[in-house]
């Protein structure tokens, strides 16, 4: 749209220094959806794919909300962000009845699990409505046509 500053994706590649440690292919796990505590026993998610959705629900594991789960609703919506000229195009959309996401959040890794503690990275959660029962994503596909091909696992 005219006026407007367009992009695929609201991922970024930073680097600075004092940065947590970080472990490739692993995404944090909580000890249940919807808490907020890493599970001791069980720690991590592991990433054994990237890619599209397949059917079932899309998880999350932020930091204001913890892990989270909807189902997709809405795909390749051209969304206007908030308070800037800038528009995502295709962006993916998530819908629950509950509280799934909150301020904070941003960044949070959107993903399908597989079977057990295996997922399939989908995309990064980089908005929400203001009730928390919806959240936005970028596609992996997206962020990767920014960004480069990604190595996730």
């Amino acid at each position: 749209p005219k006026g407007k500053k367009c992009r695929v994706s609201d991922a970024n590649f930073s680097l600075s220094s004092g940065a947590r440690e970080l472990t490739l292919g692993a995404i944090a796990r909580t000890s249940a959806p919807g808490s907020l505590t890493i599970d001791p026993a069980n720690p991590t998610f592991t990433i054994t794919s990237a890619g599209a959705p397949v059917s079932g629900p899309v998880h999350k594991v932020g930091r204001t909300t913890g892990w989270t789960s909807g189902n997709i609703t809405n795909t390749c919506v051209n969304t206007g962000v908030q308070g800037s000229t800038i528009v995502l195009l295709c962006q993916t959309f998530v819908s629950a009845s509950g509280v799934i996401v909150g301020s904070g959040d941003s960044g949070s890794p959107a993903f399908q699990i597989t079977s057990g503690n295996n997922v399939r990275l989908v995309g990064g959660l980089w908005g929400g409505n203001q009730s928390g029962t919806q959240f936005v994503y970028s596609p992996i596909a997206n962020i990767e046509a920014e960004l480069g091909t990604l190595t996730t696992h």
